[in-house]
């Protein structure tokens, strides 16, 4: 790069910025070494743990990974002889209704348009919503005092990370 084309304010400007731009550079390498410190302590754990619980003479290739632990009851499956059921009940005032009505005859196929209907029956599907995620930017700006020195903003405190996720649940 040729600096002689630049002036003195320039090459100032240039070097605040990357000034500013090493910093959070160094807060994210900071960040990632308090990441990966912790994800080796975790990988430790998992080690000892894994050593430790299944006996030398297991083979691990022959055991399934869902394989349920539970031991066998000697009752057939589903619901047992005296048990009281539970059935879901309908809603009374559902969110959406779709009505499902017959134009023609299944017989004659003359039009039933004009005809006075009736509901025979009615059935409920319950949907869980999706899960939508929101992602908030936060961004950090630096503003150049009258006095020469850069000042920049400051992350809220819950912000500590290059990216992170945040649960929040909401009735």
């Amino acid at each position: 790069m040729d600096f002689e084309k630049f002036t003195k304010k320039e090459l100032i400007l240039l070097v605040e910025s990357l000034i500013i731009k090493v910093d959070a550079l160094q807060q994210k390498v900071d960040s990632l070494e308090i990441k990966v410190a912790g994800l080796e302590e975790e990988n430790r754990i998992l080690k000892i743990k894994k050593t430790s619980s299944i006996p030398p003479s297991v083979d691990l290739s022959k055991v399934k990974p869902n394989q349920s632990l539970r031991e066998k009851s000697g009752r057939k499956k589903g619901g047992q002889p005296g048990h009281k059921g539970h059935t879901l009940e309908m809603v009374a005032n559902p969110d959406f209704i779709e009505k499902h009505s017959v134009d023609y005859c299944n017989s004659c196929g003359l039009s039933l348009e004009s005809t006075v209907e009736f509901i025979v029956e009615r059935r409920q599907v319950i949907d869980i919503a999706p899960i939508k995620l929101i992602c908030t930017e936060h961004q950090v700006f630096a503003k150049k005092c009258s006095c020469g020195k850069v000042c920049r903003g400051q992350f809220p405190e819950n912000v500590n990370a290059p990216y992170s996720m945040v649960l929040m649940w909401k009735a």
